[in-house]
């Protein structure tokens, strides 16, 4: 009887050792298995894994453990942005004025033998004078033509000087604004002189023809011995080379329009 009692005592001893041991062995597996393929994370772990939680700033770290975060646009609207139209700059052609310019300049050249530079000094400012009095700035360069070819220090004998033939003994006090007498042969002042006398004669004779005999001194002439038609001539051809209509007509010698041996009366 006794003997039997040991025996049932030994065997439930070694029972509940083999089930430690077991139990032992089972954590060990487990564990080990842990190790090799962790578990799934944890919910804090998941959001901080995308972005919707902030790491934990270790000790002693300057910086937060995470991605740069990409800048989004200060512009609330989803829609993306309009590319601004690309405006086509057309080159822009000459004003019809410089052409003409150009024309007159490249004719006086070809006619009367003058450096193109000054050439195109006098018609510049031909063109200026006439806007300014209110005249026509080829009758003008037609003037030029007829009393001095383009020369701007002609002279004659009865006083007449510079581009417009200006008589400057009888209109000194024209030239003073511009520094005296001297000023006959500067190119501005000789010719803002000879439009004003030639819009004086204008608005008191009432025409051009009228105008034209009066500035040539024979207002109280019979005839202006075809001045005045031989400037209106040499103004109708400058018309022609400053629109381009055959240009030709023009080539003709410096001597067919003689100079008037002295206006600006």
């Amino acid at each position: 009887m006794n003997v039997g009692a040991r025996s049932q005592r030994v065997g439930w001893k070694d029972v509940a050792t083999a089930l430690v041991v077991a139990a032992c062995l089972t954590m060990s597996v487990v564990g080990a298995l842990w190790l090799i393929n962790p578990a799934r994370p944890s919910a804090a772990s998941a959001a901080i894994a995308s972005g919707a939680a902030e790491p934990p700033k270790l000790a002693g770290q300057g910086r937060w453990l995470r991605k740069p975060a990409v800048r989004e646009s200060p512009s609330t609207n989803s829609e993306p942005a309009t590319p601004e139209p690309v405006t086509v700059t057309e080159p822009r052609l000459p004003d019809e004025r410089i052409v003409a310019q150009r024309r007159l300049v490249a004719n006086i050249v070809e006619r009367h033998r003058v450096d193109a530079d000054h050439a195109s000094s006098v018609v510049a400012i031909a063109y200026r004078i006439a806007e300014d009095v209110k005249l026509d700035p080829l009758l003008l360069l037609a003037v030029i033509s007829a009393e001095s070819s383009f020369d701007p220090l002609a002279q004659n004998r009865s006083g007449a000087q510079g581009l417009m033939q200006i008589r400057t003994h009888l209109h000194v006090e024209r030239f003073e604004p511009f520094g005296g007498k001297d000023a006959a042969f500067d190119l501005h002042a000789n010719i803002r002189v000879g439009a004003d006398l030639l819009r004086g004669h204008l608005v008191r004779e009432g025409s051009i023809e009228a105008a034209l005999k009066a500035y040539v001194g024979a207002a109280r002439r019979p005839h202006d011995s075809g001045y005045g038609a031989r400037v209106l001539r040499t103004r109708d051809l400058l018309k022609a080379v400053a629109e381009g209509r055959d240009a030709l007509v023009l080539r003709g010698s410096p001597d067919e329009f003689p100079r008037a041996g002295g206006a600006g009366s």
